[in-house]
């Protein structure tokens, strides 16, 4: 961690948890809770230069691949119990399954750029799928 990430972490929470209990903000109080929430915009900037950095192979292992196989199995069977059973919970879910396809693609598009839609490649018709 460095005094940025401190920085970061630090606004999110005052923002969340802190900034919540007050229930008419004075003009001030908005303006630095807009400087708080531009704090997290680095946060995202911070994420994508990582992810452009990384040494990405794994993605071609076994076991990221039967990991995704794996939340594919998982979306499926939780489709099937959306339908028959009333639940808030199911947004969340749905949710967190997102990120993980969002993820799947963004370090496959970074992993083999424009070669990932290439006509040329061997897993085109899936890498078109992913995107439907």
């Amino acid at each position: 961690w460095n005094l940025l990430d401190l920085g970061v972490v630090s606004a999110g929470f005052v923002d969340q948890f802190v900034l919540s209990l007050i229930s008419n903000p004075s003009p001030q109080l908005q303006c630095f809770i807009g400087v708080l929430r531009a704090l997290r915009v680095v946060r995202v900037v911070r994420i994508v230069r990582l992810i452009l950095e990384a040494d990405l192979s794994w993605t071609d292992t076994p076991r990221f691949h039967t990991f995704i196989a794996f939340v594919i199995g998982f979306n499926a069977l939780l489709m099937g119990m959306e339908t028959d059973i009333e639940w808030e919970g199911w947004f969340y879910l749905e949710q967190a399954l997102l990120i993980v396809y969002v993820f799947e693609l963004v370090v496959l598009l970074k992993r083999f750029g424009t070669y990932f839609l290439s006509i040329h490649n061997q897993d085109i018709a899936w890498n078109i799928l992913d995107f439907t």
